[in-house]
């Protein structure tokens, strides 16, 4: 099948302009072979609207004048379209960010937006539907709309859903495009994804661009950097691998956590527990696949790291050491003694009141055991059971997680949902996850470093992200292709990033200083490696919808 997508780089509330340019380049489009087309978000209108009236003067109904333009290019070639537009309900009188789907036969499905943005909850209604399936010559696809991608709940695998193509018409902004989140939805989902951007200014605000078609593998088949045009791909189905169906917690779809836009305006905290405001230190700990559990305690007892006044401010450490293979199981009591001597052996040597080791050692036949040791006590736990979320003698909530867990969207967002705030990795190789270069549209932002950790498509940076919380990835893997060891913040999409991360030349210890506060703000230091991030708000998962996400599981 041949898919297209078309980029705008529009004017602000040019809406006969907008369309003129759009019908253009669908034509192109469409003649040379495109089934299925995809437009982007509020293509008309432009995305920015200062009040419900302003929206309201763009608004049509789902069988408006629009529908009807676009419905007599789906007859004249055959076609399925896709298309973003300000939508007006005349039973409720209220405004939708929606996309209607189009083919020769007319409206094939309306869907509204469900994650409205920080611009569209000023007049947008959150739409009260999870997305449609619908056919296009017998293939099963589905639609979202920009900010739903940010929300693996809606892409994932469940009853009677299962799309092979995932249209998103969007108007992505901060981000060089493909975004790490298209990467991270269609690898987990294994489906298709025709994401149709918009470009340029609107109101000082720089739309990405960068319009793509990614396939399953997270690979991009077809792209345009900047300006309005379009791209097109032939989609091959016979390989596609459906993804394994998870058993998803019941508390994963049943939290209580909730988003408004009167929420977002007064900033009213969430039932998601949240810590005393504070200071902790986090280290990851990088090394060699080729070094063992004692010699990798030994760098870190024995590391100049604690010659230095570091622990002011802070009252507790946590380290995370990489995995290690056990392969006698019959020492996991010496195990578990050395990692009580090393906390002993490092609190002798700073003026922390407590210091956190935390590990995932792993049997030749694969069973997994987490330990978290602290000054007075040892967590443990083997599968199938895991950790729960622990805390800090301050009260600080963290997670210890495997490299597997990390790749799993479901297990990272039951975490955060029970309060974690540091999600702890520790892993030897993240063969699953491949850190890939990722060529992107320049949008204008800061140049990346010269070690090229930034500009990649990486899975820490997205589930950093999508769940408002800190991870610390420790890993023995110093390939190009492995997630960097070090410390990820929450703001993944914007440059710099809030991250400390190690470099592939380096090993011993690495250390951040992350500051958790109520601040609506987001601070950044890449100097001094310390970053602050708002905890007891969780924007990302205030905005889930826990009741529309229960009603289509078993």
């Amino acid at each position: 099948m041949r898919v297209g997508a078309i980029q705008l780089e529009q004017r602000a509330h040019a809406y006969l302009e907008n369309q003129k340019v759009t019908f253009e380049l669908c034509v192109e489009a469409l003649q040379s072979g495109c089934e299925l087309l995809v437009i982007p978000e509020l293509f008309s209108s432009g995305y920015l609207f200062p009040s419900f009236l302003d929206a309201l003067q763009f608004a049509e109904t789902s069988t408006g004048p629009t529908f009807y333009r676009i419905f007599e290019l789906a007859k004249n070639y055959l076609a399925t379209i896709v298309y973003g537009y300000v939508e007006y309900d005349q039973k409720t009188k209220r405004l939708h960010n929606s996309a209607a789907v189009v083919n020769q036969n007319g409206l094939v499905t309306n869907y509204r937006k469900l994650m409205t943005y920080v611009s569209d909850t000023i007049w947008a209604t959150d739409g009260d539907q999870m997305p449609p399936i619908f056919q296009v010559n017998g293939v099963d696809a589905t639609v979202m709309i920009c900010a739903d991608a940010e929300f693996p709940e809606l892409s994932a695998q469940r009853n009677n859903f299962d799309p092979s193509i995932i249209c998103l018409p969007t108007a992505w902004v901060d981000e060089n495009c493909p975004s790490m989140t298209w990467w991270a939805r269609v690898r987990e989902s294994s489906s298709f994804m025709i994401a149709a951007d918009l470009a340029g200014v609107e109101h000082g605000v720089q739309f990405s661009g960068g319009t793509s078609i990614l396939s399953p593998s997270g690979d991009v088949l077809a792209k345009i950097d900047t300006g309005s045009g379009w791209i097109s791909a032939e989609l091959e189905f016979e390989t596609r691998q459906s993804p394994k169906y998870e058993t998803l917690s019941a508390s994963l779809f049943l939290s209580t956590s909730t988003f408004s836009s009167q929420d977002l305006s007064i900033r009213v905290p969430t039932s998601i527990p949240g810590p005393r405001n504070g200071t902790l230190h986090i280290a990851a700990l990088g090394g060699s696949n080729r070094q063992s559990l004692e010699e990798m305690c030994e760098v870190l007892a024995n590391s100049s790291f604690f010659n230095q006044d570091i622990s002011l401010g802070s009252d507790t450490l946590i380290v995370t050491i990489p995995s290690h293979l056990e392969s006698d199981p019959s020492n996991d009591a010496a195990v578990d003694q050395l990692l009580a001597q090393t906390v002993q052996r490092c609190l002798k040597q700073t003026s922390y009141t407590d210091i956190i080791i935390n590990v995932i050692t792993q049997t030749l036949d694969g069973q997994k055991t987490y330990r978290s040791a602290t000054r007075d006590q040892l967590h443990k736990s083997s599968l199938p059971d895991k950790l729960p979320v622990l805390q800090t003698a301050a009260g600080f909530p963290y997670s210890l997680l495997s490299c597997a867990d990390l790749s799993s969207w479901s297990t990272c967002r039951d975490s955060s949902i029970n309060g974690s705030l540091l999600l702890c990795i520790s892993m030897s190789a993240c063969v699953d996850w491949p850190v890939v270069k990722k060529q992107s549209s320049d949008i204008g932002l800061p140049p990346f470093p010269d070690h090229d950790l930034a500009n990649t498509f990486n899975i820490a940076r997205v589930r950093a992200g999508e769940n408002n919380v800190a991870i610390c990835v420790a890993s023995s893997d110093s390939s190009a292709t492995s997630i960097p060891s070090g410390v990820y913040g929450p703001d993944f999409f914007r440059y710099p990033y809030a991250e400390s991360l190690m470099t592939p030349d380096q090993t011993g210890i690495h250390m951040t200083c992350l500051t958790v506060d109520n601040s609506p703000l987001l601070a950044t230091n890449s100097e001094t490696k310390n970053f602050s991030f708002v905890a007891y708000e969780k924007p990302y998962l205030r905005r889930r919808k826990p009741w529309i996400y229960a009603s289509v599981q078993e």
